[in-house]
């Protein structure tokens, strides 16, 4: 998932599909688009078509890829029985390490900047993978995880906020 996140003391876990919402509803059309053309050849192959569409590390479960979609067209992270998710996150209080990626499409960093600002936690860091932030590319989704460039330059600083937390 991104945006990558890593919660509590040291544990490994990952923010939701639904951080992905663009502020505003500001997502653009070829990019709603995209999301359209990606959940119908999901539902109609019962996974997602990995090396037709990739859009992930992974093939994603129809339902998820649905449900993800919904959030993100409708501009509302709600569960199906009308919990607001985005609301609760304020509830929050786990140290919290987002990451973006300043060329991630299936994440964008507005989205994720929203979810980000809308944790309640007082122990949270926000670190935008990008080449206006001094990074020496605008990371993908899956090169914030799997890139090269993301061990030399996203992974050390993960390992220094853990290593902050849990000295």
């Amino acid at each position: 998932m991104n945006c990558h996140s890593w919660e509590g003391s040291g544990g490994k876990g990952e923010g939701t599909r639904s951080a992905w919402l663009t502020e505003g509803g500001s997502g653009t059309i070829a990019d709603k688009a995209h999301g359209v053309f990606l959940w119908l050849a999901t539902m109609l192959l019962g996974r997602t078509p990995q090396r037709l569409l990739p859009a992930g590390n992974e093939p994603e479960p129809t339902r998820l890829l649905a449900q993800w979609l919904a959030w993100n067209l409708g501009q509302r992270w709600r569960g199906a029985d009308g919990f607001d998710y985005m609301a609760a996150l304020a509830e929050l209080s786990l140290p919290v390490f987002m990451i973006a990626g300043g060329n991630d499409r299936i994440a964008p960093a507005a989205g994720c900047r929203k979810f980000f600002d809308a944790l309640g936690s007082t122990d949270k860091t926000w670190l935008l993978g990008a080449e206006t932030a001094g990074f020496s590319k605008d990371f993908s989704h899956g090169e914030l995880v799997i890139g090269r460039e993301a061990r030399a330059e996203i992974f050390p600083r993960v390992r220094e906020w853990l290593r902050e937390r849990n000295s």
